[in-house]
């Protein structure tokens, strides 16, 4: 498991933005 997936899980059990611009940043890199 990739920690992009991982980033998807947190932020599905939190809610976070935080989390989900640090997922948004993550995809765009790769």
């Amino acid at each position: 498991m990739s920690s992009i997936d991982l980033l998807w899980k947190i932020f599905e059990k939190t809610g976070s933005l935080k989390v989900y611009l640090l997922y948004k940043m993550l995809s765009v890199v790769h």
